[in-house]
């Protein structure tokens, strides 16, 4: 069967520019080379329609983002946003993680375009949604702050019935201080009082010192008159007290709390002695004594709770 002319034509470019996409991805090519093709494609990219993109693979890309040379893996970054309206429903979460982490600044680009054609995944209530946006969080998690920040919006664009607890704890988790503060910041905007003991309970496990410090902002409404969230939050209290020259303000928020519970009911106060003696032989000398206050308080209320102080009554002198 005979070709017509254009079609000869469409045939002969489409080749010829897979060839040179060929080039790029090769480890032996010329810098002059590279800088020449790379100098041809960006202009392409100006007019997506044309007809030597049209039969090039999403696949092409990814391996022109994954070349040993910034030039190409630049055009591997243009490439997807140029064809982005055919590629981006066949993108997974980890590839678009993936290419938003990318050293490569048009290849985080690229990763914006394709999460914004897609962001109907994340958006919803349903169970697959929900997944996907637990697998999104890393996106937050870039190394690169321009990623970071453009990331902070689009979850900022979410409705309130997306963030479950889990998906903002998720975000809570990261080790990014930035990343940690913007979860503080998602549990304060989407707060649901059905939640809050979840919060509390996962959050308080945080090794952060920030993270422990908000979470004493919670204790009172969802820790208060109940011995038995007192014993889940056990190793929270020891976690706070256990800082050394940190977390003052964390620290006075704790004893004094735990103080309160105490002085409430006896099984209470058996679990506050627990943790305040436990704590005591290796706290500093200013929170020692503060421990040692609420252990007297304890004795003289609770006089069978088992502590490891030994109150003496004063000695009784009569005058001659």
């Amino acid at each position: 069967e005979k070709l017509s002319a254009a079609d000869k034509h469409r045939e002969f470019v489409v080749a010829v520019m897979k060839k040179l996409l060929e080039i790029l991805i090769s480890t032996e090519k010329s810098h002059e080379v590279e800088l020449s093709i790379a100098k041809l494609f960006k202009e392409l990219f100006l007019l997506p329609n044309h007809i030597s993109l049209t039969e090039i693979s999403k696949d092409v890309a990814i391996e022109l983002i994954k070349a040993d040379s910034s030039i190409s893996q630049e055009v591997g970054g243009l490439l997807i946003k140029a064809k982005v309206d055919e590629w981006a429903e066949s993108f997974t979460t980890g590839e678009i993680i993936k290419l938003s982490n990318n050293d490569i600044l048009e290849n985080r680009l690229a990763a914006r375009e394709v999460f914004a054609k897609v962001a109907h995944r994340f958006s919803s209530e349903t169970d697959s949604s929900q997944k996907e946006l637990a697998k999104a969080v890393a996106l937050l998690d870039s190394k690169w702050e321009d990623s970071r920040k453009h990331w902070f919006e689009v979850f900022r664009s979410f409705s309130q019935e997306v963030f479950t607890p889990a998906i903002v704890i998720a975000i809570c988790d990261s080790v990014r201080e930035d990343v940690q503060q913007f979860g503080r910041e998602m549990i304060v905007r989407h707060f649901q009082e059905e939640n809050g003991q979840e919060y509390l309970l996962k959050l308080s496990e945080h090794p952060s010192t920030d993270l422990q410090l908000f979470v004493t902002n919670y204790l009172e409404a969802y820790a208060l008159n109940s011995p038995a969230r007192l014993q889940h939050l056990k190793y929270y209290f020891i976690s706070v007290l256990s800082r050394i020259n940190k977390g003052r303000v964390a620290k006075t928020r704790v004893f004094r709390f735990l103080e309160m519970e105490a002085m409430k009911n006896q099984q209470a106060a058996e679990i506050v002695a627990e943790i305040v003696a436990w704590q005591s032989a290796t706290m500093t000398i200013s929170d020692k004594a503060t421990a040692i206050e609420i252990m007297v308080k304890i004795a003289n209320t609770y006089p069978h709770i088992t502590l490891p102080i030994s109150i003496q009554k004063p000695e009784v002198r009569h005058a001659v």
